[in-house]
């Protein structure tokens, strides 16, 4: 009976333990301020990233590499609204209407016109079995704000949690 008792003991301590283990780590996100040309805050999943300046070839545009997974990748950057006087559901029309000619498969599509924002979830029809694409865009008066995240198609599950959060965020620097 001793026996039988210890060894369950030793069970749920082990059960208990494996469990704990296998909950993901909680990951630090990292407040990106940028000024230049286009003013935006955004604070991201950079734990694990590196900035690369050589692939931030133009102003206000942030390239983040990981460093144990080179096939993921962060780019952030704030350009012109050409289209500063089209409404938020017109230039979503515009930003997708080509996409599949260009080998662009969205999966998933959303615009929050009352936000003005929209985001497409998807991969590059060359890389189907190995990554997929997150794109957000914030329209603001002068400004677009764009983060796109490529990454393993093992870590969708991933993107899909940071999701709310990043939708969440306005771009606006506080």
């Amino acid at each position: 009976m001793k026996k039988s008792i210890s060894m369950l003991v030793c069970m749920l301590y082990l059960a208990t333990g494996l469990s704990h283990a296998a909950q993901p780590k909680p990951q630090k996100w990292t407040e990106l301020r940028n000024i230049e040309f286009a003013e935006y805050c955004l604070a991201l999943p950079l734990e694990g990233y590196a900035e690369d300046f050589k692939q931030s070839d133009v102003k206000g545009k942030h390239v983040f590499t990981n460093r144990a997974r080179k096939k993921s990748e962060i780019v952030v950057w704030g350009l012109d609204n050409a289209y500063s006087k089209a409404a938020p559901e017109i230039y979503f029309k515009r930003y997708y209407g080509g996409a599949e000619e260009q080998g662009q498969i969205l999966e998933e599509r959303k615009l929050d016109a009352a936000a003005k924002r929209f985001y497409g979830w998807g991969y590059w029809s060359n890389s189907r079995h190995e990554t997929r694409f997150l794109e957000i865009v914030w329209l603001r008066d002068k400004e677009v704000v764009k983060f796109q995240a490529t990454f393993p198609v093992a870590d969708m599950n991933l993107w899909k949690a940071r999701l709310p959060h990043l939708l969440a965020q306005t771009t606006a620097c506080k």
